[in-house]
């Protein structure tokens, strides 16, 4: 099977805990840059609002 690759709009799931927001965290791909991925991680994940961006490593992220 072969891996999709992560776009912008992505929903995924962060694997590491990063800058304050825990592992497990719903997020959108926002941006990609080289090998940054920023993503506007929301806390609770139902929340309208984004807690804050953050830069991932594709290894970092699990798409949804």
């Amino acid at each position: 099977m072969e891996k999709k690759t992560i776009q912008v709009d992505d929903e995924v799931i962060t694997k590491i805990s990063k800058a304050g927001i825990p592992a497990g965290t719903f997020g959108v791909v926002t941006e990609i840059e080289n090998e940054d991925i920023w993503v506007d991680v929301y806390i609770p994940a139902e929340s309208d609002i984004p807690e804050d961006t953050i830069r991932y490593l594709a290894e970092e992220l699990q798409i949804q």
